[in-house]
């Protein structure tokens, strides 16, 4: 696994690191990863995307990675300033494209509406808007895949591949499992998630609703998600879509919560679409 340098920004109440890629004078791009991901986890996708004209910032959320959390409880509005601090600091007043996945794209939603001169465009991946408006319209994730959620952040030594495999991927992508749950095991020995970090990140995903008010976030946005999302099912999607004013939907077929991770060029192709949709006379 190639280990990129990172820098170190203050935050309010974190320090948060962060990875770059491609040249500065390219597309801003701000890369959010899920629950208890550190950024490492996007590089390989911030090497293809620094090919297509983006400078990628990649930050570790913070308790994730080489982030630092200094506060006992946090929610979605501090995980959305840290964001903000980074984007600050390396981009000064120049907007943003921001894409994020599950709780990346929660953190991503908040960034967009407190932030909304700092987002160019948005990239809403496999997540939800939240309470109470995802369980009024039936798209609340199942008792099933909250249990193999628990396994897997606070007890990883007994997951097996096959939970991961339940919860995360297509069964078409099965025979691959190893492969690809060998790449998440992979970034994990080098730099582990503290149980606390999950604990303190599910606290803030409970907690997140913007339902409410997503028809402020006027910037283009594309919402992408798998076809067989057995965490947060492909319902949320269809909700965020119907809430957002200047949307585009797309459904990755024959792929799960971690589509990236099966079929990583929908990604790039989806955030390259989000930049000439934006940058369109």
């Amino acid at each position: 696994m190639t280990i990129y340098p990172k820098r170190t920004v203050d935050a309010r109440t974190a320090r948060i690191s962060y990875a770059s890629f491609g040249d500065k004078g390219a597309s801003p791009l701000i890369m959010i990863q899920g629950l208890g991901m550190p950024g490492t986890m996007w590089h390989r996708l911030g090497e293809q995307l620094a090919e297509e004209g983006f400078h990628v910032i990649i930050p570790d959320n913070r308790g994730t990675g080489a982030s630092h959390n200094l506060k006992p409880m946090f929610l979605m509005q501090d995980l959305a300033e840290d964001i903000a601090a980074v984007h600050d600091h390396v981009f000064g007043a120049s907007p943003a494209y921001v894409a994020g996945i599950s709780l990346g794209g929660m953190i991503t939603q908040r960034f967009a509406l407190d932030h909304p001169e700092r987002a160019r465009g948005l990239v809403l991946a496999a997540t939800t808007c939240g309470l109470p408006h995802n369980l009024i319209n039936g798209a609340f994730v199942s008792p099933d895949a909250i249990g193999l959620l628990l396994k897997l952040c606070f007890t990883p030594k007994s997951a097996t591949i096959d939970d991961m495999s339940k919860l995360l991927i297509h069964p078409d992508s099965s025979p691959r499992k190893k492969e690809l749950f060998g790449r998440i095991r992979e970034v994990f020995t080098h730099e582990p998630t503290p149980p606390a970090t999950y604990a303190l990140q599910l606290l803030a995903a409970l907690f997140h609703s913007t339902g409410s008010q997503l028809h402020r976030i006027q910037v283009p946005v594309h919402v992408i998600t798998g076809d067989s999302d057995h965490l947060i099912p492909s319902k949320n999607s269809d909700l965020l879509a119907a809430k957002l004013p200047n949307v585009k939907h797309t459904i990755v077929e024959r792929a799960g919560h971690a589509f990236p991770l099966e079929h990583p060029r929908s990604f790039v192709d989806e955030i390259c679409a989000l930049r000439a949709r934006a940058e369109a006379p």
